[in-house]
């Protein structure tokens, strides 16, 4: 649900009789498969003030309180299957843009000191439902279980924000020690195409 800082009218013309409109409501839909979706039928509670007919005695209508229940149905969603052609191997169904960054704390400490591993994931598209391959680190380190922090907006652009994962690792022993680098790979809804990010570029 897209959080509206205020409700805004304006005056529509319907069968001939004029009304106040406004978006009480506005949602951002991420389809998770292809096919007609049929999200259902929506409803509403709206407080209204009904015109008893009678008069105050300064001539002001005389009103009270109601709420009616209003529901309309989705209309139906066409979902198009992603391309086969050209999907990457390590494809896990991420669509969006993304950028991709990965950072170590420290690049030499001792065998009694940790190192924090950071990669960060940021963009636009279904970053929530991203699966961020794990890496393959040395076997002369202790991997901790991962802390993962994400930050998500939801606004007529869709969905935009960033996921960063953080391992801390703790060295065994001593020696000099490489991680190679994570690719990521994505479908572009912008460029119709699939991309891969490393953080070694």
């Amino acid at each position: 649900t897209i959080n509206q800082k205020r409700i805004e009218t304006a005056e529509e013309n319907l069968n001939g009789q004029r009304y106040i409109a406004a978006d009480l409501q506005k949602m951002v839909l991420i389809p998770q498969q292809s096919g007609e979706l049929k999200p259902g039928i929506i409803g509403l509670n709206v407080p209204i003030r009904i015109n008893s007919g009678r008069r105050d005695y300064f001539g002001f209508p005389i009103t009270r309180s109601s709420n009616i229940e209003l529901s309309a149905t989705f209309p139906t969603i066409k979902v198009k299957p992603l391309p086969s052609k050209g999907k990457p191997d390590n494809f896990s169904g991420a669509v969006g843009q993304y950028k991709f960054k990965v950072s170590l704390s420290n690049t030499d400490i001792s065998t009694d000191e940790s190192v924090t591993l950071r990669i960060e994931l940021s963009g636009t598209g279904n970053i929530k439902l991203v699966d961020i391959p794990k890496p393959e680190f040395p076997q002369a380190f202790e991997v901790f279980d991962p802390e993962i922090t994400e930050r998500n907006n939801v606004g007529s652009y869709g969905m935009k924000g960033s996921k960063v994962i953080e391992y801390l690792l703790v060295p065994r022993y001593g020696g000099t020690y490489k991680i190679d680098p994570i690719e990521l790979s994505f479908f572009n809804p912008k460029s119709e195409s699939y991309q891969t990010i490393s953080s070694a570029g």
